[in-house]
Parts: C-alpha cells; sequence; structure tokens
C-alpha cells in the first residue's frame, strides 16, 4: 500500500537488491524470514556501484516509506539514494 510509481519534487529514490525482494516476496508468500537488506549484491563495500547493473534485474527503486518500512523490520543497508532509478546517477546528497 506504501508503494508508489511516482515520488514527489523533494523526494528520492531507495535503491533496493531485487533478489532481498525476490525473498521479502517469497516471505509473504509462507516462506523464511528474508533477513537484512543485502545491497552489496549492486554496491561496492565502498558503496560505489559495481559494474554493468541493471535496473529491474539487479535493484529498482522504492520511495521513502517503502525504504524505512523495511530497514526498521529487516535492517541492513546500506543505503543508496538517487534523484531517478538509475544506479549510475550521482548520489543527490553528495552534490
Amino acid at each position: 500500500m506504501i508503494d508508489t510509481k511516482v515520488i514527489g519534487r523533494d523526494e528520492y529514490w531507495f535503491l533496493i537488491s531485487v533478489a532481498w525482494l525476490f525473498s521479502w516476496h517469497h516471505f509473504t508468500s509462507g516462506g523464511p524470514p528474508p533477513g537484512p537488506i543485502d545491497n552489496y549484491s549492486f554496491l561496492q563495500k565502498d558503496g560505489k556501484p559495481k559494474e554493468k547493473m541493471k535496473r529491474g534485474t539487479h535493484y529498482r527503486g522504492v520511495n521513502n516509506s517503502v525504504w524505512n518500512y523495511f530497514v526498521n523490520i529487516y535492517g541492513g543497508g546500506p543505503i543508496c539514494v538517487r534523484n531517478k532509478i538509475d544506479l549510475y546517477d550521482p548520489d543527490p546528497r553528495n552534490t
């Protein structure tokens, strides 16, 4: 219910691992809990993007409410924030 396809003007996308989302969806269908969010599937240890990661295959964007919901329940990270759902777009907090 809190997931959206559009964000407000002064809001950001929070990129999240598709693999983790699949494990969460499996959990909501009766499977085991997903464990902490693991965005290292598309990020290097220093937080920079890995090469050749694809939207929808390796990551997707969620709004702030969804990100906070997941992090408050499952923990994990690291956080990856963008103006648009593009891993290679600069982090707006660093510009």
